[in-house]
């Protein structure tokens, strides 16, 4: 077995952790309302749905149900400065605002 296949399985993890760190900061906690139904519904209807107010690691909902989610928290001022931002899902997402319309530069 090649040298760089040893103990690989054992070396994942650690290697995982320091790459996390690598390329994401949690810079303050948000806040999620979710609207879940079990069909896609438009903007106009997001809020028909069953209310649920979500923390890290709850179960939203189940295999193939949608859901609109509300986010909300607060930037740290030594942030508002800063020209970029992410945000980070295991899902197909999109931002709109209070209207339904995308952000342009989200578009």
């Amino acid at each position: 077995m090649a040298y760089c296949y040893k103990n690989a399985r054992q070396r994942i993890p650690s290697f995982m952790k320091r790459l996390e760190k690598s390329y994401s900061t949690r810079i303050a906690g948000l806040s999620c309302t979710a609207y879940v139904t079990p069909e896609p519904v438009p903007f106009s209807e997001r809020m028909t749905g069953e209310k649920k107010e979500l923390a890290i690691g709850d179960r939203w909902g189940n295999l193939w149900d949608c859901a609109w989610m509300h986010f909300t928290g607060t930037v740290p001022t030594d942030w508002k400065k800063t020209k970029s931002s992410s945000f980070s899902s295991t899902s197909t997402a999109r931002a709109f605002s209070t209207t339904g319309t995308a952000p342009p530069s989200w578009a």
